[in-house]
């Protein structure tokens, strides 16, 4: 006897879907998917704190650039939204409406 499983497929989620969610939902938009996470934890919080701190020095004396911090939305050329804790950008943020490279992501 064999066993037939069937699965039904998702829909892949779109920038638009991304666009759509309530003002301040923490939610990435990856692969089609839409992944929620809850606020970071304190220490999660006090560790991008403190690579912010200690990275902003190098960044601006080697002109590397501006450093951001989250709460950010990164639309990559994939077509992926991230919100990362601190990410690295040769242009300013306003010349930025689709980041490609000369970007960090931390």
């Amino acid at each position: 006897m064999f066993w037939m499983l069937t699965t039904k497929k998702r829909l892949r989620k779109t920038i638009q879907d991304f666009m759509n969610l309530p003002e301040g939902t923490r939610a990435e938009l990856i692969a089609g998917e839409l992944f929620m996470s809850p606020s970071p934890f304190e220490r999660h919080q006090r560790v991008a704190d403190s690579l912010q701190f200690h990275l902003t020095g190098h960044v601006r004396s080697q002109k590397l650039g501006r450093l951001y911090s989250a709460h950010l939305d990164v639309h990559l050329p994939s077509g992926d939204i991230v919100e990362p804790d601190l990410f690295l950008s040769q242009s300013p943020i306003e010349l930025l409406p689709r980041i490609g490279s000369g970007v960090l992501l931390i």
